[in-house]
């Protein structure tokens, strides 16, 4: 009995957790499982609030500006030109004095060539009165030539009548030789008299040389004695002065250096993309015809510039064109190409407070050498173009549209940067005039993503709030 109660027992400890775990199976298949309900559809991502900007048409001309130096447009050196003793200095010829084209700088001691002067026009004199004599003597010749060929014929006819007799036997042998004497002495006389005159006529040349001589002798000592005066080429402001009233200078000596001051240039350097313009602004009669000459691809098309130079609280301006390029390259160390304005008028400039307004409580300042000023320059595009926010355009060169509530990226060709603005090639297909530009950033950007612009009505605020912020920043 007591043996089939431990076998009972032991069977019912193999089958219990057998019958537990069918329990537990059998429990979850029959409540375990959730009950069946249909699922909806995810909702529509909302669209993302942005900040956008119309892109607008750009027919404006493009302002460059760069730095640039005032420079004068000729710097000369004076010399003298002949030596001696100077005896008058203009009181203006000291540095920084303003001198007049045709002023005297300097007067040189003019007595020993005014004597040189005095002695050539004797001279020249002498040989005016050698070519008079010589018309004299070649007139008288030539009277002489007559009456010896008068007399030659004489002794012919006086020939001819003692032959005739001699063949008569009615004149003498003596006879016969003496006319043959007289008629050769008469032909004698009129060959001297020829040669006489050929003679003066050799004369006549080297008279006439020594007059030419003379005269030249005459005019070399005449510009001798003006130059004893050194004036002023130009309108000019003394640099240097080098010489003094009582000095002695020799021919060839520099006595003073002026700057121009009818004309001004400023130097400044366009980078390559500044030149691009300037280059396109060439006529289309150069660029289609190609007509330019040689010489001409150096040229810069002649445009207007404004040169400012901010004088305390007052700014002055002139008007000046490109005028050339200051060599033929490229500057090594900076990269850029070096240009020149020139400024017709320096002493001629307009004065204006710094918010733009004119101002006529101060004498318009010159444009002096070494003055750092600004230049603006103005260029015809000549190609349509639009302008965008500086913050539009985003990297790889692209700008983020918003067309019919969705995103558009589009590639853009930059035609240039400035501080605020950006502007860029109007082309068919491409960013046009009109268009709405995103100006705000983006977490994620991927074509035709709705959105929506700031200020229209709000959308449902996003799963993840940080994308939210970051789509929209500075709601404020």
């Amino acid at each position: 009995m007591s043996q089939q109660t431990s076998i009972f027992e032991d069977l019912t400890r193999a089958i219990a957790p057998i019958a537990i775990v069918v329990a537990a199976i059998g429990g979850y298949l029959l409540w375990g499982k959730p009950p069946q309900s249909e699922t909806a559809a995810p909702p529509p991502p909302p669209a993302v609030t942005v900040i956008t900007s119309e892109v607008a048409a750009f027919r404006e001309p493009i302002q460059i500006v760069v730095d640039g130096v005032a420079q004068p447009h000729r710097h000369i050196s004076v010399a003298a030109e002949v030596s001696g003793r100077v005896k008058y200095k203009n009181p203006n010829c000291n540095d920084g004095k303003y001198v007049g084209a045709g002023e005297v700088l300097y007067e040189i001691d003019s007595a020993d060539y005014q004597s040189a002067l005095d002695r050539i026009q004797q001279e020249l004199l002498q040989a005016e009165n050698a070519i008079k004599e010589w018309e004299v003597d070649r007139e008288n010749a030539n009277e002489q030539i007559v009456l010896a060929e008068r007399d030659l014929e004489f002794a012919r006819n006086e020939m001819e009548r003692v032959r005739t007799l001699r063949s008569k036997n009615a004149a003498s042998e003596q006879e016969m030789e003496q006319s043959l004497r007289v008629e050769v002495a008469a032909q004698l006389a009129v060959q001297n008299l020829r040669n006489q005159v050929k003679a003066l006529d050799a004369r006549k040349a080297r008279a006439v040389s020594a007059l030419e001589l003379q005269r030249v002798a005459l005019k070399q000592a005449e510009r001798n004695l003006a130059r004893t005066k050194i004036l002023a080429p130009v309108d000019c402001v003394v640099v240097t002065d080098d010489c003094e009233e009582g000095g002695y200078v020799q021919s060839g000596k520099v006595v003073a250096i002026i700057n121009d001051v009818d004309m001004a240039e400023v130097g400044c350097q366009l980078e390559l993309s500044d030149l691009f313009w300037l280059w396109k602004a060439r006529s289309a009669e150069e660029v289609v015809g190609r007509s330019m000459q040689p010489g001409q691809v150096y040229d810069v098309p002649p445009i207007p510039v404004t040169v400012e130079f901010p004088f305390h609280d007052r700014l002055c301006r002139w008007k000046g064109t490109v005028s050339r390029f200051g060599g033929t390259g490229i500057d090594l160390s900076t990269r850029t190409i070096p240009c020149r304005v020139l400024v017709s008028d320096p002493l001629t400039s307009e004065v204006f407070t710094l918010d733009g307004k004119p101002a006529s409580d101060m004498v318009p300042p010159p444009l002096a050498t070494g003055m750092f000023v600004t230049v603006r320059i103005a260029v015809d595009p000549q190609d349509p173009l639009v302008s965008v926010p500086s913050t539009a355009v985003r990297s790889g060169g692209t700008c983020w549209l918003m067309r019919d509530g969705k995103l558009k990226i589009q590639p853009v060709k930059i035609a240039r940067r400035t501080k605020e603005l950006v502007l860029i090639h109007e082309e068919e297909g491409g960013i046009q005039a009109g268009d709405r530009v995103i100006t705000s950033p983006l977490a994620v950007a991927e074509e035709g993503m709705a959105l929506q612009e700031k200020g229209s009505k709000e959308s449902p605020p996003l799963s993840t709030a940080p994308a939210t912020e970051a789509a929209v920043p500075n709601q404020e």
